[in-house]
C-alpha cells in the first residue's frame, strides 16, 4: 500500500468504503504516506461514504486532495498511472489482511474508467459534511419502477398528508384502478381526518363498476 502511494507521480485514485477514511488518516504510517502526497504535489481524488462517524477523517482528507461522498459503497481500491491495489473489506482504524495487486496496463485503464464513473455520479463531501453538520434531510429524486415500491409510496404518502392532499387521475382506467387499489378509500379516510383534497380528472360520461 505504502509502494502505492510512493510511486504516484501525477495522480492517485481511491475508491473506498466508510471505514477507510480511519485508515488513511487514523492510523499514522498511512496518514504520512497520505500527507506526503501533498507536498508532492500528487493530484488526489477519493470517492467515500461520508458518515457522522467519519466527519473528522473526512476533513482531513480535505486537506490532501477531492473528496466525494456516493451512499452504500462497497468494495475498496486505488489505481495511480501504473498500479492498482484492492480489498475486499476494510474495518474502522485496523490495518488490512489481504490486498490484491496488479501493474497490468488493462485493469489500470480499467479502474481508471471505473472510478471517473463513479465520480460523476457522486457528490462533494464538503456538501454531505454541511448536511449532516446542519442535521439537513437531503433531496431525493427518484425514477420507481418496481409496482410494489410505487405503490407501497403512493399509500405512505397519501396516509402521512397533515393538511392537504392534491391528486392527478388522467383517465377514467386510471381513476377505476385507483379504486380497485383501495387508494379511494385512502382518500376518504383523510376526508374523514379533515384533510383538504382536491383532484383533477378528466369528466367521465360513464364509468361501468
Amino acid at each position: 500500500i505504502l509502494n502505492v502511494l510512493n510511486n504516484s507521480r501525477s495522480s492517485l485514485l481511491i475508491c473506498a468504503d466508510q471505514y477507510w477514511p480511519s485508515v488513511a488518516i487514523g492510523i499514522e504510517v498511512f496518514n504520512k504516506g497520505m500527507f506526503d502526497l501533498k507536498k508532492r504535489n500528487v493530484k488526489s481524488r477519493f470517492i467515500t461514504e461520508v458518515t457522522k462517524e467519519n466527519i473528522a477523517f473526512c476533513k482531513e482528507l480535505l486537506k490532501i486532495g477531492a473528496v466525494h461522498h456516493l451512499p452504500g459503497l462497497k468494495g475498496n481500491f486505488a489505481v495511480n498511472e501504473n498500479e492498482y491495489i484492492a480489498s475486499a473489506t476494510m474495518k474502522n482504524l485496523q490495518l488490512l489482511s489481504q490486498v490484491v495487486y496488479s501493474n497490468s496496463k488493462a485493469v489500470v485503464e480499467q479502474h481508471n474508467f471505473f472510478f471517473e464513473n463513479l465520480w460523476d455520479k457522486s457528490i462533494s463531501a464538503t456538501e454531505k459534511i454541511d448536511e449532516i453538520e446542519k442535521g439537513i434531510v437531503p433531496e431525493i429524486i427518484d425514477v420507481l419502477k418496481n409496482p410494489v415500491d410505487i405503490k407501497s409510496i403512493y399509500f405512505d404518502v397519501l396516509k402521512s398528508s397533515a393538511s392537504e392532499i392534491m391528486l392527478i387521475l388522467t383517465t377514467s382506467t386510471v381513476f377505476m384502478r385507483e379504486e380497485n387499489d383501495g387508494i379511494v378509500q385512502t382518500l376518504m379516510d383523510a376526508s374523514n381526518r379533515n384533510i383538504k383534497i382536491r383532484i383533477i380528472t378528466p369528466s367521465f360520461d360513464h364509468i361501468d363498476h
